[in-house]
């Protein structure tokens, strides 16, 4: 009798800590049952084309505070039309003893690795080459985004975010409404980003500024791979997806900093965006 109240009392505390891991895990999973698809009779207005900025920095780069300066010049010239995902591979990403947080993940480095990067501060612009090069210094931000800014875009996308921060889970849905057709296989993905992060970083002087203040900070993919998520209905014009997903915060992040960018992309061996979006996690 005496073996079994033991028992039960060790699978009990495991459910709760098991239940304490959940809310860390952050594993995200698609909510099936509410997707749809559907050919709509109503066509929308199409959406400006939006640019996506993907910047490759660290902590220990040097001269990465001045790309940053160049992002936010380029979002301010151009508002809500430029977006930006600051990602942290492991290239000069090293923490300080004294950092508040590791801004690293296993994402940015595969993004990093799938688009062979090679320095930093350097960004990919939509995902295409300007001028033939691909991974661009930061002196080529400003005419790649200017170029790209001129395209025009087949797909509005629309998103809605609802947090819940008893549970500290959220549930992001996806609308996709063809506005025109697409004869190119595509696919999405769905980033979460952070804005204002204080930790350490490394400036031009070579001085270390504690009390840094990190924008666009890349967190996490939610809802599939790097590779992004497939677009298996056609993708003609009045095509209408909607999807749903959810996932599960970490406890360090902070909800009202946070925002879920949407970037539709060619799948295959070119990944162009043609349209990306963001929206806020919690207004």
């Amino acid at each position: 009798m005496q073996m079994k109240s033991i028992l039960s009392l060790f699978i009990l505390a495991i459910s709760f800590i098991s239940c304490d891991e959940v809310l860390e895990v952050y594993t995200p999973t698609a909510v099936s049952a509410k997707d749809s698809s559907f050919v709509s009779d109503v066509i929308e207005t199409p959406q400006l084309k939006n640019v996506l900025v993907e910047e490759y920095t660290g902590v220990k780069c040097q001269n990465c505070p001045t790309g940053h300066k160049i992002v936010a010049d380029l979002q301010a010239a151009n508002p809500e039309r430029v977006l930006s995902i600051g990602l942290h591979s492991a290239l000069q990403s090293s923490v300080y003893s004294y950092s508040t947080q590791d801004l690293y993940t296993d994402e940015a480095e595969a993004l990093h690795q799938k688009y062979q990067i090679s320095s930093k501060p350097s960004a990919l612009v939509d995902r295409m080459p300007f001028n033939g090069v691909l991974q661009l210094g930061r002196t080529n931000w400003a005419p790649a985004v200017a170029e790209r800014l001129k395209k025009s875009n087949p797909v509005n996308i629309h998103i809605e975010n609802v947090y819940n921060s008893d549970s500290l889970k959220l549930e992001t849905k996806v609308k996709l409404h063809f506005t025109n057709d697409v004869t190119d296989k595509l696919n999405f993905s769905i980033f979460l980003i952070e804005n204002n992060i204080v930790t350490p970083q490394t400036l031009p002087s070579f001085d270390t500024d504690t009390f840094y203040n990190h924008q666009h900070v890349f967190r996490k993919i939610i809802g599939g791979s790097t590779d992004g998520i497939s677009i298996n209905d056609p993708t003609t014009k009045g095509r209408t997806i909607i999807r749903y997903f959810y996932t599960y915060f970490k406890t360090a992040y902070k909800p009202e900093n946070m925002k879920t960018v949407v970037a539709v992309f060619k799948s295959g061996s070119e990944n162009e965006i043609i349209h990306c979006e963001e929206g806020s996690v919690k207004k």
